[in-house]
């Protein structure tokens, strides 16, 4: 068990790091990463920066996280982020594009994509300050980094980010009931009820957030 507990989660680290790598090679060939990125080497087709950048990143969870439940609780913070996606962009498809010919139609998918946000948001606010702001820290981060690079200027950086602010609002909310929740205080039905409208509140300025790149 123990030998297992070590192997299996080294293998998967192992698969991550170089998947990520790729990650990294194919953001800086768009443009959203340092092109140094996307240097490849001549035999293995892969950037060793790349490699390096994403060992590094993957070894400090392990320096500043002293064990393996904690790890998994900051992982779990970005999956749940990045699922959060999809409810979202199955009703603005539906907003921007209602007369696209779709060859399946889900029946009352609105209805559970407001329903599946919750349950994520929910999910999130469960994990804790610490991986919450942590998540939050580096997705600003992240993108001051692919906006400086991508955009070129500051005022296309501030529309970027005008484009997207309700994400950080998210986040900032999910942060401040995470707080709430290590307290033990969202079980108290008034503050659930806030949480609920504030999520709400989120979810409709998600859906209707304006884009100022065009403009």
């Amino acid at each position: 068990m123990y030998v297992d507990a070590a192997i299996s989660p080294s293998g998967t680290a192992v698969i991550y790091v170089g998947s990520s790598a790729r990650m990294f090679t194919g953001m800086a060939e768009d443009g959203q990463m340092p092109k140094i990125f996307a240097k490849e080497h001549a035999e293995h087709g892969v950037s060793r920066l790349a490699i390096l950048v994403t060992l590094v990143l993957c070894m400090s969870l392990v320096v500043f996280f002293d064990n393996w439940d904690k790890i998994m609780v900051v992982v779990s913070v970005f999956l749940l982020i990045s699922c959060l996606a999809v409810p979202i962009a199955f009703v603005k498809l539906r907003i921007d594009q209602p007369s696209l010919k779709r060859p399946f139609r889900m029946p009352l998918g609105n209805f559970f994509s407001y329903i599946t946000y919750l349950f994520i948001s929910f999910m999130l606010v469960q994990c804790g300050t610490i991986a919450l702001g942590l998540s939050l820290t580096f997705h600003a981060i992240l993108f001051l980094v692919y906006g400086t690079i991508y955009y070129r200027q500051f005022n296309k950086v501030i529309k970027a980010l005008a484009s997207s602010w309700s994400i950080f609002v998210y986040l900032a909310i999910v942060l401040y009931f995470g707080h709430v929740q290590d307290k033990n205080q969202l079980e108290n039905i008034s503050m659930l009820s806030i949480f609920f409208v504030c999520m709400t509140l989120n979810y409709y300025f998600l859906l209707h957030q304006k884009s100022y790149n065009q403009s």
